[in-house]
């Protein structure tokens, strides 16, 4: 009986022992590990990610931001290798395809036959003529742009917007939406009197969506008007406007080449940047804000114009391609567009 009792508690005590090593063993998780969970959780994307099988405790003990990339890098990118998020991390896992156009031209139906896909391997370009469709293809952003080129004489880096006019036009530049927000009135009232309204969003890099607002509300007297957004390079809050552009008039045109593609989550400047210094992870950004799930654009591939173009003599024929079918007639002459871009710089 003693010898069984003996038996028992020493299979007891051995128990205690191995539970308390195996809790033991379990090393604390370190509070930046926690904070940046925390921080995890507040993503705009975060229910995303949980859906594609993201497990918060797949970070309690990552050491660097290499092994926090290699957490999440399954989850972010799907199966067409679009990213979920263009916003994160600055740029963490971004995904930016333009279009590289090749010296190729010919009809629709010529390329078609040839094997060529819509939207894809071939894009509408109708300055070139009879054979108006281009052939070219997507390539990731590590190759040299290929985009929409402006060219311009002077800079505008003192201020967010500039304008400049003639009798019939009138051209407008936004490089970015201002956090003081503007209200744009010194152009608007201007614009009323143009039969042609030319906004480039080209380039622009985003800003404050208050701005984005009441840029696009002010064009609600302008339904009459003939309006052309240039676009290509456009960026976060630019995209924004060029969508809610598009929804809300039927008079705007798009000219250029695709946008970036970086709006699905917005940032939140004054919450939305972090330090874990444990980690060595410093200034990462993690959005907190639904931006503007437009249909218009796809993350990664942004928002395509009406009318491909990726130079300024190519838009000049386009819109005077447009002038002349689809609406009053007239061209708007040789050099006319490029004059007022160097207008508005001066």
């Amino acid at each position: 009986m003693k010898n069984f009792i003996f038996v028992i508690l020493f299979s007891i005590f051995l128990f205690g022992c191995a539970t308390t090593n195996s809790v033991e063993s379990k090393p604390r998780i370190k509070s930046d590990n926690l904070r940046l969970e925390a921080a995890m959780k507040n993503y705009a994307g975060y229910d995303e990610l949980v859906k594609r099988g993201f497990d918060i405790h797949s970070l309690d003990y990552i050491e660097n931001q290499g092994d926090f990339y290699n957490a999440l890098a399954p989850y972010f990118y799907g199966e067409d290798d679009s990213t979920l998020d263009n916003h994160f991390g600055e740029g963490m896992f971004q995904r930016y395809n333009y279009i590289y156009f090749k010296n190729k031209f010919g009809t629709k139906e010529e390329l078609l036959n040839e094997g060529y896909v819509e939207n894809e391997t071939m894009f509408y370009y109708p300055s070139n003529g009879e054979k108006d469709w281009r052939v070219g293809y997507f390539y990731s952003r590590n190759i040299d742009y290929n985009g929409l080129e402006i060219k311009h004489n002077g800079n505008l880096s003192h201020s967010t917007y500039g304008f400049s006019e003639d009798k019939d036009y009138i051209y407008i530049k936004i490089f970015k939406h201002s956090y003081s927000i503007n209200t744009y009135s010194d152009f608007f009232s201007k614009a009323k009197k143009k039969n042609v309204i030319i906004i480039d969003l080209s380039e622009n890099y985003g800003g404050c969506v208050a701005d984005g607002e009441n840029f696009i509300n002010g064009f609600s007297s302008l339904k009459d008007k003939k309006i052309y957004c240039l676009i290509g390079n456009t960026n976060s809050c630019g995209e924004c406007v060029v969508s809610k552009l598009l929804e809300k008039y039927s008079n705007i045109k798009l000219i250029g080449t695709n946008t970036r593609g970086i709006s699905r989550y917005g940032i939140n400047f004054s919450t939305d940047i972090h330090n874990f210094k444990q980690l060595g992870i410093l200034n990462l950004v993690i959005p907190s804000m639904d931006d503007y799930n437009s249909p218009y654009n796809k993350e990664g591939i942004g928002i395509f114009p009406n009318y491909w173009a990726n130079t300024l003599e190519d838009i000049e024929k386009t819109i005077n391609f447009d002038l002349k079918y689809n609406f009053f007639g007239r061209a708007m002459g040789q050099k006319r567009l490029s004059n007022m871009i160097d207008g508005c710089y001066n």
